[in-house]
């Protein structure tokens, strides 16, 4: 997408909208990336559950399935009182938001549109306006900063993903840029690019011998994208180099992928322990991040390699059958809630992820923490978290 390769190859207008946006107080979701990721009080209760009124109320003006919704549902925006009354927001399915295109009053407002990875078959379109851009961007790099991820120590990047040109508008592509500027970046290179074809590649030689240059410059070392050609490019270096020893403070962003590529290992291959042995890459520097496109908030594993839930969203599990909201520590569908995202009905999505919320983790931070269990595949789970596609199919507002 043009302007996808517009925004990575010339990010500073951008973000200097992000500095400001970062510097405002005057709108409820702003207010949000002023709170304490670590410690969700009642403060950011209320921060939060005002933020999502404001979301849902837009949302509900822009789409008008989205209010066939709501009245289906018997939900009133008005009834948003307390925070757990968050839970009752009408959600919509991430499989809805893959199938359906839909127009919206503000179409003409988008700056961007962004596509998922398309794994299971059908690929979500999310169009994103400017200030729903600029508040995604700042909210990368809040959840990243709140885990101390951020440096004003320069690093080198290896992109275990695609290039700007390769990226075809993928949002992957997008948030691997915006987390390399989490430091001042002395260079970049990217593992799957473009030939001069058109064909994209994986360059796996050329990154281990870009790696290897890495080493040899002696500064932090930070690899992002897809777990498989992270392993597959250290594995690749330890046969021609021997063990792969990084500079301090270097680290392994990584955008989920492990468990896939781990089956094809055999059941018992454990990424931790693979990485212990072909470098000196430990686990608290290995971070793994849980996200959709149709969900713009990241959730990214703290030291302990926990999936924290950082201050921009909220998270609750349902039960399959019956879609109560499941105590801490039980397994069920992930719903995820999240104000951020104003272009796009997505403020209450469940998805076909099965998982399940803890909290009090070992790295200390107050914040709950999502384990996820099962990705969703192509086969929908039949239950009745499917209904919101019924009334949006017979709404008249998608096609």
């Amino acid at each position: 997408m043009d302007e996808l390769n517009n925004l990575i190859s010339s990010p500073e207008l951008l973000l200097a909208k992000v500095h400001l946006q970062c510097q405002n107080i005057s709108n409820p979701v702003d207010r949000l990336y002023h709170c304490d990721s670590a410690n969700k009080d009642d403060a950011w209760k209320d921060a939060f559950l005002i933020a999502m009124r404001e979301t849902i109320l837009g949302q509900q003006k822009n789409y008008a399935f989205y209010k066939d919704l709501m009245t289906l549902s018997g939900f009133d925006v008005e009834s948003l009182q307390h925070f757990d009354d968050i839970s009752h927001i009408p959600y919509i399915t991430s499989a809805v938001l893959k199938k359906y295109n839909f127009s919206s009053s503000a179409d003409e407002q988008h700056a961007l549109t962004v596509t998922s990875s398309g794994t299971t078959g059908q690929r979500a379109n999310i169009s994103i306006d400017e200030v729903s851009l600029v508040r995604i961007v700042s909210g990368i790099f809040k959840v990243y900063s709140d885990l101390g991820l951020a440096s004003a120590q320069e690093a080198n990047y290896l992109f275990a993903g695609y290039s700007p040109e390769a990226s075809n508008g993928a949002g992957t592509a997008g948030t691997d840029q915006v987390v390399s500027h989490l430091t001042p970046r002395r260079s970049a290179f990217y593992a799957l690019d473009l030939t001069e074809s058109g064909k994209t590649v994986f360059l796996k030689d050329e990154s281990v011998e870009q790696l290897r240059e890495y080493v040899q410059a002696g500064i932090p070392i930070r690899i992002l994208g897809f777990l498989h050609y992270v392993c597959e490019i250290v594995t690749a270096y330890h046969e021609k180099y021997g063990k792969l020893i990084c500079p301090e403070n270097s680290f392994i962003l990584s955008g989920g992928g492990w468990k896939e590529f781990a089956r094809s290992y055999g059941e018992d291959f454990n990424l931790y322990a693979f990485l212990s042995e072909f470098s000196n890459i430990q686990a608290s520097s290995v971070r793994d991040s849980y996200s959709l496109v149709e969900h713009p908030v990241l959730y990214v594993a703290c030291e302990k390699n926990k999936l924290h839930v950082s201050a921009l969203a909220h998270v609750v599990i349902r039960d399959v059958k019956t879609m109560k909201v499941l105590p801490y520590g039980e397994t069920g569908l992930v719903q995820l809630f999240s104000p951020v995202l104003q272009s796009y009905p997505s403020g209450s999505l469940l998805t076909s992820d099965l998982g399940c919320l803890e909290k009090n983790c070992e790295c200390g931070r107050a914040s709950d923490f999502l384990r996820i269990d099962g990705r969703g595949g192509s086969k929908k789970p039949m239950t009745c978290a499917l209904n919101a596609e019924q009334y949006i199919a017979g709404s008249g507002h998608v096609k």
